[in-house]
């Protein structure tokens, strides 16, 4: 295992599949204490799991990054477990109505795939 990372705290949205997945298990073998946030409660924990078996460190928050208390209590969890955070992965997201990001406002939540 590479340290390339040791000790860093990171929070990674979107966490229990795919792209976010992937990220958490790279920085996870670099050294990383995981943060691992996601809507799909049973993937992130897969994914700390997995991190743990390994020799890693990591937590499994819920999280929809729609919410504010969700993206607050990231930020506790980082906190409270590892004491600080040096790293953030914004990777949780849909495009939704192909709206650019600059243009999307919490208010464009209703009805759309960010309310799952």
């Amino acid at each position: 295992m590479s340290e390339r990372l040791k000790n860093k705290v990171v929070i990674i949205t979107g966490a229990a599949s795919g792209m976010g997945k992937a990220i958490a298990e790279l920085f996870a073998r670099q050294g990383a204490k995981i943060i691992a946030g996601d809507l799909n409660e049973d993937g992130v924990k897969s994914v700390v799991e997995k991190i743990k078996q390994a020799g890693g460190e990591a937590i499994a928050v819920k999280a929809n990054v729609a919410n504010q208390a969700d993206i607050d209590n990231l930020f506790s969890s980082a906190e409270n477990s590892f004491h600080g955070l040096d790293i953030l992965v914004n990777n949780a997201g849909i495009m939704d109505n192909m709206e650019p990001v600059a243009n999307v406002t919490d208010s464009d939540q209703n009805g759309s795939a960010f309310s799952q």
